[in-house]
């Protein structure tokens, strides 16, 4: 059952009646209803729309922020009672101990009684359930379909997935609540998407296929050596064309040469294709300093295809393989 919200509209004979009282009474009469679960707004609208004459009010009755427990009658502040939307004020009608006692005693006094309720009325309700769920979700498809997108794709709060997350990966927090997060490849912040978030975490807990890290962009995630990298049982390696460096290899390489092509001589910011760590003579011939900075350089995508398209520069000639006796 849901309790709709209704704003409070004050007849003309009350609102003159509460204009010819004295300010004390005028005063009282607000306080009243403030601590009794009337809401600012409705408040306000016998002040003709003043807030802050209503809250100078509550502060000289010393009643700011506070209201009246339903149940045990005192009057406690905002900080006792637990959030409730359906009410004016946004709070609860008990505060947090009576609550508590209320919720447990008829929770274990009428368990059984309550459970056995909503399981029949699960059963007499079924068909009627199942047609108005399929009739909610043909009339509502399209703004489902544009909420779960704008849901999925808004930036990721903190409080609900950067608090997770900063045991595993490099957290910076922001303002308004919102954090950036390490770049697996380039190493650079960014802002994580909602759905980057649950994978990530889909997959530290084990639910998730993958290890889903993060990356920037689609470039980042083509360039990476472990992206969508699969484990395989020792001499069973899937014929495929290794994918590139370390990333902290590559990222020192591309910073001692200023994000530059060694080649064509352009800049990363001329360029519309992505920067690669090159081994100047291949691990087939270097495998033991495959790591050694000296022995990279950097190049763009368009000159690292034409440099192994030289005969004997292959990439498949390059790598390591049992033939050569390279481990």
């Amino acid at each position: 059952m849901f309790i709709m919200k209704k704003s409070i509209k004050y007849s003309k004979r009350l609102q003159l009646e509460f204009d010819n009282m004295s300010d004390e009474d005028r005063r009282s009469t607000v306080s009243c209803l403030y601590i009794n679960r009337t809401s600012v707004k409705d408040c306000c609208k016998l002040l003709y729309g003043n807030e802050q004459l209503l809250i100078d009010w509550l502060k000289q009755e010393h009643v700011y922020k506070f209201q009246v427990c339903g149940d045990c009658n005192r009057l406690l502040s905002f900080n006792s009672f637990c959030a409730r939307k359906s009410n004016h004020n946004g709070l609860n009608l008990y505060c947090n101990c009576c609550w508590n006692n209320r919720h447990s005693v008829d929770y274990q006094d009428n368990r059984d009684i309550k459970l056995a309720k909503q399981k029949q009325y699960y059963i007499d309700n079924k068909e009627e359930r199942i047609e108005y769920n399929k009739q909610y979700t043909i009339d509502n498809k399209e703004a489902r379909i544009k909420y779960d997108k704008m849901h999925v794709q808004s930036f990721a709060l903190y409080s609900t997935y950067g608090s997770k997350l900063e045991l595993y990966e490099k957290v910076q927090i922001i303002e308004d609540n919102l954090f950036q997060i390490k770049c697996t490849h380039c190493k650079e912040f960014f802002s994580p998407t909602v759905v980057q978030c649950r994978a990530r975490i889909g997959s530290i807990n084990g639910t998730c296929s993958g290890e889903n890290r993060f990356y920037c962009s689609t470039e980042c995630k083509d360039l990476c050596p472990i992206y969508w990298q699969q484990k395989y049982p020792k001499n069973n390696k899937p014929n495929i064309l290794p994918r590139g460096m370390q990333s902290e290899l590559r990222a020192m390489v591309l910073f001692r040469d200023n994000y530059t092509c060694v080649k064509c001589g352009k800049h990363q910011d001329e360029l519309n294709v992505g920067l690669i760590c090159h081994h100047k003579e291949g691990i087939l011939y270097e495998s033991i300093e495959s790591a050694d900075i000296d022995m990279c350089i950097t190049v763009c995508e368009d000159c690292h295809k034409l440099i192994h398209k030289i005969p004997g520069c292959s990439v498949h000639d390059m790598q390591c393989n049992e033939k050569n006796n390279r481990v």
